[in-house]
């Protein structure tokens, strides 16, 4: 939303997020990210290498289109991206 590069800097118990960027802090509430800008956030949660986050980086990046990514990002996150591999499989 910022078209420039953010920090994540608080995640509240109501669904709402602090972003800092431009030397502005900005609260917005889950809902009003693009699926892009949750694409982002998820993959900058990614650089900790977590299984769980590379695991939702995975899911927004696939949910976004962006496959290549996505079964990246999957292909690090062992068993924890076995939901987001499920969630995106074609169903006969």
């Amino acid at each position: 939303m910022l078209k420039e590069e953010c920090r994540l800097a608080e995640v509240r118990d109501a669904g709402a997020v602090a972003i800092e960027g431009g030397g502005s802090r900005i609260l917005w509430t889950w809902k009003e990210l693009t699926l892009e800008d949750r694409k982002s956030l998820a993959a900058g949660l990614a650089l900790q290498k977590k299984a769980e986050d590379l695991a939702l980086a995975a899911f927004f990046h696939l949910a976004a289109g962006d496959v290549e990514k996505g079964q990246a990002f999957l292909a690090k996150a062992g068993p924890a991206g076995d939901e987001v591999k499920a969630s995106f499989q074609k169903k006969e």
